[in-house]
């Protein structure tokens, strides 16, 4: 968001933000985060809607971050309305130009929504007998009667 320490805000008024027709953002990156952050306190999961591109020289102009229930191409979608729309201006900012908060469907709570994210950690490539078979190529080793079981 624009204006608030380099285009975040401190963590309390965060966490009481909601977004309102005017606010300003410097990408539509940033706007599509503080809308999935926001969506995360109050309940819900977002994705990326319409994109608009620009006639003349092809560039987004306008973007639509929508509520992970919009529409109807899946059974867990319900056709929620709720959406926010930010629009590039002249300035190059991003303001949000249109929102819809309302939903069509219960929230859920946050820990359902958001639960604690868990990163898949690979092992590191060790040298051993066997250690070549991660590449593909076979050792003598791997064609042993011991090496099948």
């Amino acid at each position: 968001m624009v204006g608030k320490s380099n285009g975040h805000q401190e963590n309390e008024e965060e966490s009481n933000m909601e977004p309102y027709v005017g606010l300003e953002f410097n990408t539509a990156e940033e706007a599509q985060e503080f809308y999935s952050m926001y969506a995360t306190q109050a309940g819900f999961k977002t994705r990326i809607g319409q994109l608009y591109r620009s006639r003349v020289d092809g560039s987004a102009i306008s973007r639509r971050f929508v509520c992970a229930k919009e529409g109807f191409q899946t059974p867990l979608r319900t056709g929620c309305p709720a959406f926010i729309r930010v629009q590039k201006v002249d300035s190059g900012k991003w303001v949000v130009a249109n929102i819809k908060k309302e939903h069509n469907h219960e929230i859920e709570a946050s820990e359902e929504i958001c639960p604690r994210i868990q990163r898949k950690v690979f092992p590191t490539p060790t040298s051993s007998i066997g250690g070549a078979s991660r590449t593909g190529i076979r050792s003598h080793e791997d064609d042993s009667p011991s090496a099948l079981l």
